[in-house]
């Protein structure tokens, strides 16, 4: 997949995750069953995309890059919003899940700078060769 467009693949992150997230928001007794299972998804999907990222980064900067950013922060809100919802409802939830959530979370804001680094970058540059 060329470099330009390998980006865009990783936007098949974001849905189960605007999905756990839209429905613990508009669900007054939500399920855990079915939130157990929506964060699952949204958690294979996430590293699904996370795996896509190494060779993202290493072909170059492209405008498209800023579709990475979306997916990352959404699953790790989907994430969060999960664990806030088990644990009260009596899940134990180990450990490791909430030292994953400080992750994605630090990976989020990492992969939202770095690709806003890039973008003003690549604008100054194309603004400086016009002119």
């Amino acid at each position: 997949m060329p470099g330009a467009t390998r980006a865009s693949a990783c936007i098949c992150a974001a849905p189960a995750s605007l999905l756990l997230v839209g429905y613990l928001a508009v669900t007054e007794t939500p399920n855990t069953v079915a939130v157990t299972v929506f964060l699952a998804v949204a958690q294979a999907l996430y590293f699904g995309a996370l795996a896509q990222e190494p060779a993202c980064v290493k072909a170059g900067f492209h405008p498209s890059h800023a579709a990475m950013t979306f997916p990352f922060v959404v699953a790790t809100t989907a994430l969060s919003s999960g664990m806030s919802f088990l644990s009260p409802a009596g899940m134990a939830l180990p450990p490791a899940l909430f030292a994953l959530s400080a992750v994605e979370n630090a990976l989020a804001c990492a992969m939202t700078e770095l690709v806003l680094f890039k973008y003003v970058r690549f604008l100054s540059e194309r603004s400086n060769n016009r002119g």
